[in-house]
C-alpha cells in the first residue's frame, strides 16, 4: 500500500450521533393498567402514551430526585473446554424505575405509591385518610417523557405497559429539608404486547429530523 493512501474515516454507510442532548428529569405519570393506552396500537403497531378517563385517571408524580430506569437482565456464559467463553445468553427479567419522592400530597397519589387502601374523604370534617394493611399490588402503566425542544414540542418518552410499586420506604424526615420516600417500581412483562414491546416502548417525536 502506498504511503498516505489510507484514511482514518471508515467507508460505507455511517450513522452519526446528533448534537441533541436531553437534560433534566422527565415528567412521570402512572395510570391503571386496565386502561387502554392512547395508542393501543397506532398504525405502525406501536403501543405508547396514556389517555385518562373518569374511571381510570392519570396521576402525575410531583417533586422528586434521582430518577433512574434500570434494565435487569440474567446473563449466562456459553463455555466450552477447548475455546473458553464463546457466547453469552441473556434474558430481560424486568425493568426498574426508582426515584425519591418529595411531593407526598395529595393522598390520592401517595396511597397508591405506598400500596395502601382507598382514600376516605370526609368533606364536612375537612379530612382524608387511607390505611396501610394488606399490600395493594395493583398494576399500572408507567409513562415518562422529556421535551427537548419546547418551540416544536419534540420529545422522547418511555411507556411501560405493566408495572407495580414494590417499595416506598423508609419515610425520611430530614432536618431543614422535605420529607421524602425512596420509591421503586418494577416493570413486568405484558404478554398481550408484541415480543419486542413486551416490557416498554421508547418513542421519539421529531418531525423535522425524522422523515
Amino acid at each position: 500500500m502506498p504511503l498516505g493512501s489510507g484514511t482514518i474515516t471508515p467507508t460505507g454507510q455511517i450513522n452519526v450521533g446528533e448534537d441533541i442532548y436531553l437534560e433534566g428529569g422527565p415528567t412521570v405519570w402512572f395510570q391503571s393498567a386496565d386502561a387502554p393506552l392512547a395508542n393501543d396500537p397506532d398504525s405502525n403497531d406501536v403501543y405508547y402514551g396514556l389517555s385518562g378517563t373518569g374511571t381510570h385517571p392519570i396521576y402525575e408524580i410531583g417533586c422528586y430526585d434521582d430518577f433512574q430506569f434500570v434494565d435487569e437482565v440474567t446473563t449466562n456464559a456459553v463455555q466450552c473446554q477447548a475455546l473458553g467463553t464463546v457466547d453469552e445468553l441473556q434474558r430481560r427479567e424486568h425493568l426498574m424505575a426508582t426515584f425519591t419522592l418529595k411531593s407526598l400530597l395529595p393522598f390520592s397519589i401517595l396511597s397508591r405509591v405506598m400500596r395502601g387502601g382507598a382514600v376516605i374523604t370526609a368533606a364536612l370534617d375537612g379530612t382524608e385518610a387511607f390505611g396501610l394493611g394488606e399490600i395493594n399490588s395493583q398494576k399500572y402503566h408507567l409513562y415518562f417523557a422529556r421535551q427537548y425542544d419546547p418551540d416544536t414540542g419534540d420529545y422522547v418518552s418511555i411507556t411501560c405497559h405493566r408495572a407495580v410499586f414494590t417499595n416506598a420506604s423508609p419515610l425520611s424526615t430530614p432536618y431543614a429539608d422535605a420529607w421524602n420516600i425512596p420509591v421503586e417500581m418494577k416493570v413486568l412483562a405484558d404478554r398481550s404486547k408484541p415480543r419486542d414491546q413486551r416490557f416498554a416502548t421508547v418513542l421519539r417525536l421529531d418531525p423535522s429530523v425524522i422523515n
